[in-house]
């Protein structure tokens, strides 16, 4: 009996459940756009004009000057997948076939999570200090100043920033993030410092990533902080799913979809290494 279209079918069915139940640590903090066909798609990056004028009897409506530009997104193919014995396959379990759909999905998110780290590191805008002064009150304060002054706060969106493990815990260090006589008990980030959620402070969601690249400097993690209409995630249509038998008896399951990311608007990012020993002064 042919097995192989009855574990396909079943392999489509957990690959959907699974994407429903996990997801990238960056997917939904970006634009995304559904691309079914294509390897290239464009993103609209917009520019303010002056602000709205008015019009005399019969006159002509005022131009404001702003603009609108398409960012292209180039996309690649990727494939995950795994393998287990021919022998085995009519044996295994429903646990079985999730775990292998489980690190199929995984390998999928943490290519999504890396397209969107290199978009965003392609920014020139960068905190030269913070690769000797580490996570001290002044970087955090050049992080907002940047974000003040590209009008990112006026325009109520809402700056994630992404640092590593050593760099987490230099900011803990500093009583105006963590003290409570600062802020409410309610507050405390070590209450509220999941990956997925962040802690809010200084109008920004502070995060925690501990798999960030190191940093050009010596001793340095490459931190990072963006807005989610800087930031584009182009995905390929529905993932094509299949079970192929190989020539050493072996069944390979995998998956492949069409992913891309672009960099929509560098004053809307930051990219800066921190460095990870420095002692930051309370």
């Amino acid at each position: 009996m042919n097995l192989i279209p009855l574990v396909e079918e079943q392999f489509q069915s957990e690959i959907k459940l699974c994407y429903q139940k996990r997801d990238s640590l960056y997917a939904d903090l970006v634009t995304v756009k559904a691309v079914p066909v294509g390897d290239k798609t464009y993103f609209n990056r917009s520019h303010a004009g002056t602000p709205a004028g008015q019009k005399a009897r019969f006159g002509k409506i005022p131009r404001n000057g702003g603009s609108l530009d398409r960012v292209p997104c180039e996309m690649d193919t990727y494939y995950a997948g795994d393998e287990i014995d021919e022998q085995e396959v009519s044996s295994t379990s429903a646990n079985g076939m999730l775990v292998i759909t489980d690190n199929a999905i995984a390998s999928m998110n943490q290519r999504v999570d890396e397209l969107i780290l290199n978009a965003v590191n392609q920014t020139t805008q960068t905190i030269p200090t913070a690769a000797t002064a580490g996570m001290n009150l002044e970087t955090c304060q050049a992080i907002w100043d940047h974000f003040q002054t590209n009008h990112v706060f006026k325009n109520k969106e809402l700056p994630i920033v992404n640092l590593g493990v050593k760099q987490w815990n230099q900011l803990m260090t500093l009583k105006q993030f963590y003290h409570a006589d600062v802020i409410t008990n309610a507050e405390l980030p070590y209450l509220f410092s999941k990956a997925e959620t962040g802690r809010f402070w200084m109008d920004m969601v502070w995060r925690v990533d501990p798999d960030l690249p190191e940093g050009d400097a010596e001793d340095t993690t490459k931190c990072n902080a963006f807005v989610k209409s800087c930031v584009g995630l182009a995905l390929g249509g529905v993932d094509k799913v299949r079970v192929r038998e190989t020539d050493d008896d072996t069944i390979l399951y995998y998956m492949r979809r069409k992913l891309g990311a672009c960099l929509i608007d560098e004053t809307g990012a930051l990219s800066f290494d921190v460095s990870n020993k420095a002692v930051v002064a309370n």
